[in-house]
């Protein structure tokens, strides 16, 4: 534990890279498969800046003493990615936060310690991605002259069970882990229920911010076209 604290940060570059060329390579597939250039580019290109973007943006926030962090919705663009991807693509990158994580500050007891602390909590983003955005709501919409944000009902519902999953997970490891830190008074499972409601105010944030962003047809009509490129391209080849 002592050499993964010390050696955190030059392993998260390296994570970090394996993640993109990891990437980049099932772009290539895909490319070779559907035939697709314009499609491949723009995912590896949002799937890597998400994955960075939320990367850098967990090393800021509130850290509570027996672990657990607060911060300014570092999950969104990985929960973004997963909207609009679904889950077939958006594996690698959840994997790819969940070590990411995990090397960023590691706490390990045992290995059953370590999934529920680490990668339980941030593989279940790929929940976000079990009701995909669709580009024909979205249009739908669009052509009737409405609002779109409630083609994105889809992210709420991911976010949700997300959230569920996080949420027991952490309650797990703290009942069953960290009952000595317990308060005074406290039984391990009450305290556990309490302390780890941080989780559910974290990915709160993170859907709060979704909802601003979704709120904006701005952001919903670059959004749409950016992730759904490869449909359109993959039509045309049809049509050829």
């Amino acid at each position: 534990m002592v050499w993964l604290e010390e050696n955190g940060v030059w392993l998260s570059v390296v994570i970090v890279t394996v993640a993109v060329v990891a990437i980049f390579v099932a772009s290539l597939i895909q490319k070779k498969k559907f035939g697709s250039r314009v499609s491949t580019t723009k995912e590896l290109t949002m799937g890597a800046v998400c994955l960075a973007t939320s990367f850098a943006l967990s090393f800021f926030g509130y850290e509570f003493p027996q672990g657990g962090t607060i911060t300014p919705a570092a999950v969104l663009p990985i929960m973004l990615y997963c909207h609009y991807s679904g889950i077939g693509k958006s594996v690698i990158i959840c994997v790819a936060y969940s070590l990411l994580q995990f090397m960023q500050s590691p706490y390990i007891l045992t290995p059953f310690q370590v999934i529920l602390d680490y990668f339980i909590p941030y593989l279940s983003l790929i929940l976000v991605a079990v009701v995909p955005f669709s580009k024909k709501k979205h249009s739908a919409l669009l052509s009737e002259g409405k609002k779109t944000f409630s083609a994105h009902w889809g992210f709420f519902v991911g976010a949700i069970l997300y959230i569920v999953v996080r949420y027991t997970s952490h309650v797990l490891s703290g009942a069953i882990f960290f009952a000595e830190y317990a308060w005074e008074g406290w039984g391990a499972w009450p305290y556990s229920m309490v302390y780890n409601l941080f989780a559910v105010l974290d990915a709160s944030i993170a859907i709060g911010a979704g909802s601003a962003l979704f709120s904006n047809e701005t952001f919903n009509s670059f959004m749409a076209k950016s992730f759904n490129a490869k449909k359109n391209a993959d039509a045309c080849a049809e049509n050829d």
